[in-house]
C-alpha cells in the first residue's frame, strides 16, 4: 500500500487474540540521523491517531498485523520543512485501505 511519501507492508494473520505491532523504517543510505529520526517520529506521531480504528477493525475480524512504514525518496530539503499533516494524509490513507480489506 502506498501514499505520496509513505509505502507500507502489512502482514494479516487470523489470531485468536488480536495485536498490532508496528515498525518504521528510513534508509540511512538516503539520509543522515537527524532526518532520519525526524521522519520516525513524525511517522509514529501520525499512526498514533489511528492506531484505535486499526485495532478494532483488527479485534472484529479476529485478525493479528503487523505493519512497516517506510518513507519514500525524498530531497533532503522537503525533510528538512516536512510537517506531520502531509504524512498523517498518507498513513490515514493507508489505513483507511486496511481497514477495508478486513471487513471485506
Amino acid at each position: 500500500m502506498d501514499g505520496t511519501l509513505i509505502r507500507s507492508i502489512a502482514l494479516v494473520e487470523p489470531s485468536e487474540r488480536s495485536s498490532l505491532r508496528v515498525g518504521y523504517a528510513v534508509s540511512s543510505k538516503t539520509y543522515g540521523a537527524v532526518r532520519r529520526n525526524r521522519l520516525r517520529r513524525l511517522m509514529r506521531e501520525a499512526f498514533r491517531g489511528e492506531r484505535a480504528s486499526v485495532l478494532l477493525a483488527l479485534q472484529a475480524s479476529g485478525n493479528s498485523a503487523e505493519l512497516i512504514f517506510s518513507v519514500k525518496r525524498v530531497s533532503v530539503q522537503d525533510v528538512a520543512g516536512l510537517t506531520v499533516f502531509p504524512v498523517q494524509a498518507d498513513i490515514a490513507g493507508i489505513c483507511q485501505r486496511l481497514k477495508a480489506r478486513l471487513q471485506g
